[in-house]
């Protein structure tokens, strides 16, 4: 897994995003440099051009333990900049997801798989992808392992689904 060093805050990482964007503002200042997998970084730039809208990073790395993928820097969350749109950003994500699962047609999800993420993620209000050690991720693809959840508001948990 190749990893990219997050410092210059204000510079752009890809054509769309900005180091800033990859920083949670909960780090204390002595920890504002941290690895993030380039495989999440180059996904988000996939995601935003799939979309062809803006997108916001609403998490990546959090400092607290229970937070899984995100506690070391392996996971980010997004949500639409268009908040009008966001239910679309959720749906057609979650319909890219069930092609992917059914024929492998989903050229958004093969792009992502190509780069290295492993996990795919609906939120109540953002999608979530990650990269993820292989023993968290039970089933497997013809490009390695990964998994995908969905947030279920009726059980107030995650439901995960195969993509086998």
């Amino acid at each position: 897994m190749e990893i990219i060093k997050i410092i210059n805050l204000h510079d752009y990482i890809t054509e769309h995003f900005r180091y800033s964007e990859y920083f949670h503002p909960l780090l204390s200042p002595n920890d504002i440099e941290y690895d993030c997998p380039k495989c999440l970084i180059d996904g988000m730039e996939i995601i935003r051009k799939f979309y062809n809208i803006s997108i916001d990073i609403t998490s990546t790395i959090r400092p607290f333990p229970n937070q899984a993928f995100h506690f070391n820097g392996n996971a980010v969350d997004s949500i639409c900049s268009d908040r009008d749109k966001a239910s679309e950003y959720l749906n057609t994500f979650r319909d890219e997801c069930l092609k992917y699962q059914k024929d492998r047609s989903s050229e958004l999800i093969k792009s992502l798989r190509n780069v290295g993420v492993k996990g795919f993620g609906i939120e109540s209000v953002c999608i979530h992808i990650d990269f993820r050690p292989d023993k968290n991720c039970p089933d497997k693809d013809e490009l390695g392992m990964y998994c995908i959840f969905e947030w279920s508001k009726e059980k107030g948990s995650k439901v995960y689904h195969s993509l086998l």
